[in-house]
C-alpha cells in the first residue's frame, strides 16, 4: 500500500514539488480507515489544504481499492499522537508454545496485572511491535530473546507515564523511550 501510495504522490504534479513528499506507512486502522503517515519534516497538511491533490487520493483509493463512487471517502487530518517505545519484553522463555495471538494477548494482560498505576489499555489508540512485518505474520518473533513494542497515544500525560516509570513485563522492567520514526 505504501509504495503505490508514494508512487501516486510521486507522479502528481504541484506546487509543492519542491517538497519531498513520502508516505512511511499507509495500513488500515482498527475503525476500516486508511492512515497515512508522512515522513518528517513534511506535513499530512499539506496534503489536505490542496484540495486538487486530494481529489487525486481520492482517484487512488477507489482505483486501489475497488471502491464505488457512492462510497465517502474523506481525506482529514488526524490527532497527533504521542508515541513511546517499550524496550525488552521478553518473548521466547515466556511465550514459548504459545501462538501469535497468545502472546500478544500475555503482553496485554501483564500490563493490566503489573503496571495497575499505567494508563489503561483502552488510552491506547495504537500499537506495533518492532519487529520485521514477516517475523509478525509468520510469527517466529516468539522465537526472539526481546522485542520491542511502539505504543501511540492521543495525550502526552499518558506517553509521559511510561517515560517515568517504565513497564514491567513477563517478570522483567522494560525501559522505555520516545519513538523516533527512522530518518528523524
Amino acid at each position: 500500500m505504501r509504495d503505490s501510495f508514494n508512487r501516486m504522490l510521486h507522479n502528481f504534479p504541484n506546487q509543492f514539488g519542491r517538497i519531498s513528499l513520502k508516505a512511511v506507512a499507509v495500513e488500515y486502522t482498527h475503525l476500516d480507515k486508511i492512515a497515512v503517515t508522512i515522513t518528517p519534516p513534511s506535513a499530512a497538511s499539506v496534503i489536505v489544504d490542496d484540495e486538487d491533490m486530494t481529489e487525486v487520493i481520492i482517484k487512488w483509493a477507489r482505483k486501489k481499492y475497488d471502491l464505488s463512487e457512492e462510497e465517502e471517502i474523506e481525506v482529514t487530518l488526524d490527532n497527533p499522537w504521542h508515541r513511546v517505545v517499550i524496550h525488552g519484553i521478553p518473548m521466547a522463555a515466556p511465550c514459548s508454545g504459545m501462538s501469535s495471538e497468545d502472546a500478544w494477548k500475555s503482553i496485554l494482560k501483564e500490563w493490566v496485572a503489573f503496571n495497575p498505576l499505567a494508563p489503561g489499555i483502552e488510552h491506547m489508540a495504537r500499537s506495533a511491535p518492532l519487529i520485521p512485518e514477516a517475523a509478525v505474520r509468520d510469527g517466529s518473533f516468539l522465537k526472539y530473546e526481546s522485542i520491542s513494542w511502539c505504543l501511540a497515544f492521543r495525550e502526552k500525560k499518558h506517553v509521559d507515564w511510561f517515560l517515568r516509570n517504565g513497564m514491567y513485563i513477563h517478570g522483567k522492567h522494560c525501559r522505555t523511550s520516545l519513538y523516533k520514526p527512522r530518518g528523524s
